[in-house]
């Protein structure tokens, strides 16, 4: 018998403000990561049957850019297109995102949670 790989996901709160600097922070969308990827997946409350893709910029572990489009090639290989804005990683528990069009600035938390506490699912 042939068994396949189940790729397990991790899920992240996208929140308004960093807890330390305000008092009431809202989850304004989450994100999630599956263990065989390189980029979360971003949804956004205000635009939720949209997704965004956050990933690392290759040659700046501390920078990383948010798409709206994501394809594969003939060899099965992922391809993000259409960036919209930027992260960057302000310490080990938050990256700050930008993104242009919405005039929006969020934190992506990097600590996972579990999903059951938060709707919608990215």
């Amino acid at each position: 018998m042939m068994h396949e790989y189940q790729s397990t996901e991790e899920n992240y709160k996208i929140l308004s403000d960093l807890p330390s600097f305000v008092k009431n922070v809202r989850i304004v969308g989450s994100a999630k990561r599956y263990d065989n990827e390189d980029h979360f997946v971003l949804r956004l409350r205000v635009l939720p049957t949209l997704k965004y893709f956050l990933k690392e910029n290759d040659d700046d572990s501390e920078q990383f850019t948010v798409f709206s489009g994501k394809s594969h090639d003939s060899n099965n290989n992922i391809r993000f297109y259409y960036p919209v804005g930027f992260g960057e990683k302000i310490s080990d528990e938050f990256i700050k995102l930008k993104i242009y069009e919405l005039n929006l600035i969020c934190y992506l938390q990097l600590k996972p949670f579990e999903k059951s506490l938060i709707s919608p699912a990215a």
